[in-house]
């Protein structure tokens, strides 16, 4: 009976990876197909494909179990392509190869991809101190590192791997789009810019450390981080963000073909400005150490990231409860010097559950993912004033990650007492988690829009200060307002007869009171004439009203 269903489980997983084969390899002709261009730049989950890498690298490890006739597509699309003409880049180490008539005639100046290249290497090589892919002997017409530049690129572009120069270490050349027009998100030269950083990345892991078919997500999160740190202005993956932020609560470590790792790339932007003002910065230590343990020790990424910053001195599971506590203050509540550099321009993260606080409703289970973050949103109107408390749960089981399965499930209370095992939330709050591996488990609380150690309980106001306002005096004047979730009120100024002369929505203040702050310039930005007016605040659907004195 065993041997039989031993039988059943072999001829099933056969079944199974010979129908991934086949998907592998009808994405791959698809994604490189000249009858089908366009293709190569479908949307796929609302996300377009970003790059060939993944796809080619995969075909590449598995050539042995194709067909012969898969095979015999598959050799002709990986071989490079013959183009007319080439330029040697201003720093003599790549070689770019194009058209100058036909379908593959680039849309932007080859002098500058030129530039853009040897402008990737500059950083990621010399200063961030990686070892240059190595040299491939006469392929291309000499030893140079090979750029072809055509409108079958697969993406954006793709990194192909070419000859095994030792244990899962390749030799490679770059295929980069032409000419960036159409459904792509950037375009033109700074497309190819911020491509040619992340593919010549491609380059460096191939070439010096591993590839891993399993661990291809954490390919392209370096490779796409590599875009922001070489081409700061250019943020393409801005574009790519949104799938994480809207479900933080799976696996960091997700691997499919729609988009790979592009999402996550946030997390390598976290390391690096979390250390930022350290020399040499410790962040982008910790990401290249990752990559010398994949390849030194053979370590999964994942857990060569752990191992990277438990070297450095840091724990992951703190910087990972930290990072999910940098990706709730982002778009309108992001904190000016705080966090992201550029938290305004990123999406807000997506809650996992909402509820109002409620004793009969306690204790609250959560099923956490492996290396997921949970967001826990408990409205409560018990205090007098609302107040939005968010709850973040991370989950560090990173060695979890490698199999299915293995959530951890807690039982979460929050009250507005003490009880028995209780630990304090703010001023005015506590909680209590339960569960089995809670020591994986990180948690950090969030109360209207203020980080619970930073908490400071805000009070009603009823009146407007100065008053009179003067501006020789004073640099802002005060509203009353409401608590609400979103952190911002809408302020709205009218003269006596009516006539609305400003309004715009304004930050709550994180003072001990309720307020808005107001410069006292119209919408035109004047100041305005002494006199009587008329202000409105309103916040979730609640209204304060009253009069002021404008004396000059």
């Amino acid at each position: 009976m065993l041997r039989k269903l031993l039988l059943i489980l072999f001829i099933f997983v056969e079944f199974t990876f010979a129908q991934n084969l086949d998907s592998l390899y009808q994405e791959f002709i698809l994604r490189n197909s000249q009858s089908n261009i366009s293709s190569q730049f479908q949307i796929t989950n609302d996300e377009n494909i970003k790059c060939g890498f993944g796809l080619s690298a995969s075909v590449k490890t598995h050539l042995s179990e194709f067909s012969s006739d898969q095979l015999q597509k598959i050799e002709e699309i990986l071989e490079r392509p013959e183009m007319q003409k080439s330029i040697v880049s201003p720093s003599g180490f790549f070689r770019i190869h194009f058209d100058t008539t036909g379908v593959n005639v680039p849309g932007y100046d080859i002098q500058e991809l030129a530039i853009a290249f040897d402008s990737a290497y500059t950083y990621e090589v010399e200063i961030l101190g990686y070892p240059a892919p190595p040299k491939d002997g006469t392929y291309g017409g000499d030893d140079k590192y090979d750029v072809y530049v055509t409108i079958y690129a697969g993406g954006y572009g793709s990194t192909n791997m070419e000859d095994e120069i030792g244990e899962n270490k390749y030799l490679s050349f770059i295929k980069i789009h032409n000419s960036f027009i159409g459904s792509f998100y950037t375009k033109g030269i700074e497309a190819a810019r911020v491509t040619a950083a992340h593919e010549f990345h491609h380059a460096i892991q191939v070439g010096n450390y591993i590839y891993r078919d399993s661990d291809r997500f954490y390919f392209e999160l370096t490779s796409t981080s590599m875009e922001e740190f070489v081409y700061d202005h250019v943020n393409d993956y801005y574009n790519y963000m949104k799938s994480y932020f809207n479900k933080p609560n799976r696996r960091f470590t997700r691997f499919d073909f729609s988009n790979d790792g592009y999402d996550v790339s946030i997390w390598n932007i976290f390391l690096r400005e979390k250390f930022a003002s350290q020399t040499p910065n410790t962040g982008d230590e910790i990401i290249k150490r990752s990559w010398e343990l994949m390849s030194e020790k053979n370590q999964r990424a994942i857990i060569a990231l752990q191992n990277s910053i438990s070297e450095f001195g840091y724990s992951f599971t703190d910087l990972f409860n930290e990072f999910g506590i940098w990706l709730f203050f982002t778009n309108y509540r992001s904190k000016e010097s705080k966090y992201f550099s550029e938290a305004e321009f990123y999406p807000l993260i997506k809650r996992t559950l909402e509820m109002d606080l409620n004793p009969s409703q306690m204790p609250i289970m959560i099923s956490c993912e492996p290396t997921s973050l949970n967001y826990l949103l408990v409205k409560d109107n018990s205090q007098g004033m609302p107040d939005s408390i968010f709850a973040i749960f991370s989950n560090s089981d990173v060695k979890g990650t490698l199999t299915t399965g293995n959530n951890i499930d807690i039982d979460f209370t929050i009250e507005t007492s003490t009880f028995n095992g209780s630990f304090p939330v703010g001023e005015n709050y506590f909680a209590k988690i339960d569960g089995n591996n809670s020591s994986y488990i990180g948690h950090s609380y969030i109360i209207n829009n203020e980080l619970a150690s930073n908490y400071m309980e805000r009070m009603h106001v009823d009146f407007v200060y100065p008053q009179p306002f003067n501006y020789n005096e004073f640099s802002n004047i005060c509203f009353p307002t409401f608590a609400d979730e979103s952190g911002n009120s809408e302020l709205y100024i009218y003269s006596s007869d009516m006539n609305l002369i400003y309004n715009h929505s304004l930050p709550i203040s994180v003072s001990g009171k309720m307020i808005v702050t107001w410069n006292g310039l119209d919408n035109n930005m004047n100041k305005l004439a002494s006199g009587v007016y008329i202000y409105v605040t309103k916040t979730n659907g609640k209204i304060k009203k009253g009069k002021f004195v404008i004396l000059n």
